[in-house]
């Protein structure tokens, strides 16, 4: 299927959106870019991509979904993720503020406060368990309701996703330069579908290297590969 936009971002964003996964779930080909195609993928031009969905998907979000259609009967009355996790946070003894934040991505839950690192982990490894558990309650949640829908909740802690987002960028730079000059594929550490995803998305704002993922949760990883 083929999608477009300003740029190759917002025209793989488009379909991603629309097919309700991530940049690992789908292959992508570029048809109609941009003479001078930058890292940061600027463009006047229109830009068309042929998005094709892979067989299988590994988004945590998807996962989560899949594993939390048990009964919610069987699990008590469903509670409201954001209820959860304030009173998650209270019974640590922990002083935090949750805002909600309605994005294109789904609901955010934005947790600001003092000492939260416990919460963040290593690499962010505890905050994307956290943040599978709210998908579940929140999927069990939506279903009681009866109203049909189906929201995705991402939970950031102190900003810690953006600055996140801004290393893996500066990585992925790194790595796309380094496979080009030496013409060997580059091997990433293991990462969650949503790093994966940001590491994909500069790839293919940089030309002479393409990436792919590999391997099985929660060992999946990045490979960039000189084309």
């Amino acid at each position: 299927m083929k999608y477009s936009g300003k740029t190759v971002e917002e025209a793989i964003e488009r379909a991603l959106k629309q097919l309700n996964c991530t940049i690992d779930d789908v292959n992508v080909e570029v048809v109609q870019d941009t003479p001078h195609r930058t890292i940061k993928l600027l463009g006047e031009n229109k830009v068309v991509v042929n998005v094709v969905p892979k067989a299988g998907m590994d988004d945590e979000y998807d996962l989560a979904m899949s594993e939390g259609e048990g009964s919610y009967e069987e699990q008590g009355e469903p509670v409201e993720p954001k209820e959860f996790l304030e009173t998650l946070l209270s019974k640590m003894g922990l002083e935090a503020e949750v805002k909600v934040l309605e994005t294109e991505e789904g609901t955010k839950l934005d947790v600001k406060g003092e000492e939260l690192a416990a919460l963040i982990g290593r690499h962010g490894e505890t905050l994307e368990a956290l943040q599978y558990i709210l998908n579940i309650i929140g999927m069990r949640y939506d279903r009681h309701s009866g109203t049909g829908k189906r929201t995705r909740y991402i939970l950031d802690i102190e900003g810690y996703r953006l600055r996140r987002e801004e290393q893996l960028k500066a990585l992925a730079v790194k790595v796309a330069e380094k496979a080009v000059r030496e013409q060997k594929e580059m091997v990433l550490q293991p990462m969650p579908a949503s790093e994966r995803r940001i590491i994909h998305m500069v790839i293919l704002g940089i030309e002479g290297v393409t990436s792919y993922s590999e391997g099985n949760e929660p060992n999946r990883k990045v490979v960039v590969s000189p084309e």
